[in-house]
């Protein structure tokens, strides 16, 4: 209903957001219809033009007439953006106190303005028009900026891929020890989370003999209805047991936590990279400004109910992910209806996680496989098996040594996250655009890189002291959030 109310001519949605965006862009927004297509996903964006730079210098093509109508484009958007970052944000909360509600808002509009500087970098005002990111940075500096472009996507995908073999595997230990059955729980197998990793990756495996990810791209589908269905079943719960006594909140804690949450914030609002391949299939291309507008709108629906309901409710002891503040004790706390309803989500998380791995790092490894020139050597398919073992093997190695979800997503969404949304997209767009905008429009971009940097920087800077206290109790090692 949201979708065919958003699409309607001049959808009254959030018009003040509307009316910030258009006086910060500087640009007349175009309303229009939807119409239908098909669904495009990450896996389609990588297939045709990402990772330029491990191939010959890109031939920059015109755009190809697109079918996808505004609807089903900004549901497209949802399933790309709306994931397992949604798990870390009431985390993020406790980490810069109620404070944090400010950039969750605040981020949700620059990624906004970011992804319509791309579509605008997207038709240059010389030349033909670009398809991916690479072929943006190429565009603006040339063989380094098309570099940059590569390495901070591919960076991305397999961050994001490791963090999901984190998740994978602390939630296959959970299921494994903690079958819900109406006399208590019951464990299967007395399984570490370090085990659980392990036996995920044994099992991601097997996606070595698959050339390409196409055949699971309704993974993207399945990513949004999860979302959906935890966001339920953790609103529901918190409200079906609320915490007795006083629950420890703060309002801001300091600069150096609020910059490691805002970085988590960062990666829950990530799609940049596939952005391209959503405008590119887009059949009228001069709606993308309203059609990620409304789609960042919805997002702000799943996101800030969930963060704020989950910080009020548990306050200093917030977990990341969030599922695991619910039925902490079975016995004390939830029935067996809701400890199934828990059991369910995380199962329905599993399963996203696992299959999200593989279309995250697939592109990278084509990537790798192109730089290697796979397909021109003896036994190709040799190559491509030893080829995407290394990284399987590679990203179960960091995982290991890495084994905390919320420190891990911190530093992805910090180091190449940030950099996606908030610096490269500005940055790009004054380089290609340079001489033929006005002041106001380099003021917002500068703006911008200046608040991916000190996203960037601080968030860094957490992620990795996060993660040195991982191995030891440090002088700097204190409680983050509410210490």
């Amino acid at each position: 209903l949201l979708l065919l109310f958003c699409s309607a001519p001049h959808p009254p949605l959030f018009p003040l957001l509307r009316l910030c965006l258009s006086c910060w862009m500087s640009f007349e927004m175009v309303y229009g219809t939807s119409d239908k297509a098909s669904i495009q996903t990450l896996s389609n964006s990588d297939m045709h033009g990402s990772g330029l730079y491990f191939t010959d210098d890109p031939e920059f093509e015109e755009k190809h007439e697109g079918k996808t109508g505004v609807a089903r484009t900004s549901f497209n958007v949802l399933c790309l953006v709306v994931g397992a970052g949604i798990l870390n944000l009431p985390a993020a909360l406790e980490l810069s106190g109620w404070f944090g509600v400010i950039p969750l808002f605040m981020f949700a509009f620059f990624a906004a303005y970011t992804a319509i500087l791309i579509s605008k970098c997207m038709r240059p005002p010389d030349g033909p028009g670009l398809r991916t990111y690479a072929e943006i940075g190429y565009k603006a500096f040339g063989k380094w900026g098309q570099v940059l472009s590569d390495i901070m996507v591919h960076s991305n995908l397999v961050g994001a891929g490791i963090s999901y073999l984190i998740l994978c595997g602390q939630n296959l230990s959970f299921l494994l020890q903690n079958f819900p059955l109406t006399s208590g729980n019951y464990s299967l197998w007395d399984l570490s989370a370090a085990g659980g990793m392990s036996i995920t990756a044994i099992l991601l495996w097997f996606h070595v003999f698959f050339e390409t990810m196409h055949e699971i791209s309704i993974v993207s589908f399945f990513n949004l209805m999860v979302a959906v269905i935890l966001t339920v079943v953790v609103i529901a719960e918190i409200f079906a047991n609320p915490i007795t006594g006083a629950v420890e909140t703060k309002f801001f804690t300091n600069f150096l936590n609020v910059g490691g949450a805002m970085s988590s914030m960062a990666y829950a609002y990530g799609a940049h990279a596939a952005l391209p391949t959503v405008h590119d299939a887009m059949k009228d291309k001069n709606k993308f400004p309203l059609m990620i507008i409304v789609s960042y709108c919805i997002i702000i629906i799943f996101y800030v109910p969930l963060s704020i309901i989950g910080y009020n409710a548990y306050g200093c002891d917030t977990l990341s992910p969030i599922y695991d503040n619910l039925c902490s004790s079975i016995e004390a706390n939830c029935n067996w209806i809701e400890s199934f309803g828990k059991y369910s989500s995380i199962f329905l998380v599993t399963v996203h996680v696992f299959l999200a791995y593989m279309l995250n790092i697939n592109p990278t490894e084509i990537a790798i496989e192109k730089l290697l020139k796979v397909e021109t050597r003896k036994e190709p398919f040799i190559w491509r098996v030893i080829n995407r073992s290394i990284i399987v093997i590679f990203t179960l190695v960091l995982a290991e040594v890495i084994p905390s979800f919320q420190d891990f997503i911190g530093l992805v969404g910090s180091i190449s996250t940030t950099f996606t949304i908030f610096v490269m997209p500005p940055l790009f767009y004054m380089k290609i655009y340079h001489g033929k905008i006005g002041i106001v429009s380099y003021i917002a971009a500068g703006v911008t890189i200046l608040i991916g940097v000190y996203v960037g920087l601080f968030g860094t800077y957490h992620a990795v002291q996060s993660i040195i206290c991982l191995f030891g109790d440090y002088s700097f090692c204190e409680p983050s959030g509410c210490s």
